[in-house]
């Protein structure tokens, strides 16, 4: 085996430079172009400026040129990208992201994970909703129809989904969580969906409860004699506010 490897050592070292470079090259071009399922972004940002790194020295390794100074500069720049981006996800690149295999990149599932990660939509879309309104059934036609003038009068899309058979309704709007005229009017949809919800003679609170985004209708529903004596009722059984502390009732 030894007499085999040596025989055939510059071969095999020059077959696993150009798989290294041209496996290099590819991240490079994903980051700059959005080729083989990736996502392109600007050259002038941090991804951009490791795709420039990437793709450059990945050619040029595969072509022999400038390998020695070229392959430290391309490992730093994967230690900075491992420690600053996939480690705080896991010590594992199965975990972490580190190494998706491009051999799948061609389908649509692997070109699904490429265009729409997780972190991607948590950066760039959130979406907002209170959860699960509760009605008369009967009533859930009439409500939908103001959901829809409501979403139009604000320029916001609702997307509903409810309980036809038990009248809980679920209205969530999805928004560019960086445009904020759009969470400005997203806010305001939602706090007209509830108010109507609360005219038709349902609740805000449906089966999920009151959240931070409910809280302010929760009075509207209530009465404030009602939520006086629910916070009589918090204080009574935690006088030093130690339970929950700032939340819902104070």
């Amino acid at each position: 085996m030894k007499r085999l490897l040596a025989n055939h050592r510059e071969g095999i070292y020059t077959a696993l430079r150009v798989v290294a470079g041209l496996m290099f090259a590819t991240h490079g071009a994903q980051k700059l172009f959005g080729a083989f399922g990736g996502v392109p972004v600007g050259a002038g940002s941090f991804m951009g400026l490791a795709g420039v790194i990437e793709l450059a020295a990945g050619v040029l390794i595969a072509l022999g040129l400038l390998t020695r100074p070229l392959a430290f500069l391309a490992s730093g720049e994967m230690a900075v990208a491992f420690f600053v981006v996939h480690a705080p996800k896991g010590p594992w690149p199965i975990e972490n992201g580190g190494e998706l295999v491009l051999t799948e990149a061609g389908s649509k599932k692997r070109a699904g994970v490429w265009l729409v990660s997780p972190e991607r939509l948590e950066q760039d879309l959130a979406h907002l909703g209170p959860d699960a309104l509760e009605l008369d059934e009967t009533s859930l036609a009439a409500i939908l129809a103001q959901v829809g003038e409501i979403g139009a009068r604000h320029r916001v899309n609702v997307c509903n989904v409810f309980h036809a058979g038990d009248g809980n309704l679920h209205p969530n709007i999805p928004y560019n969580a960086h445009d904020r005229d759009e969470a400005e009017r997203v806010h305001m949809a939602m706090g007209e969906i509830m108010e109507a919800c609360i005219a038709a003679g349902g609740s805000i609170t449906g089966e999920h409860g009151v959240g931070r985004l409910k809280r302010g209708a929760l009075e509207d529903q209530l009465g404030p004699e009602v939520m006086a004596l629910t916070q009589r009722i918090k204080r009574a059984l935690d006088p030093q506010g130690l339970m929950n502390p700032g939340k819902l009732v104070r």
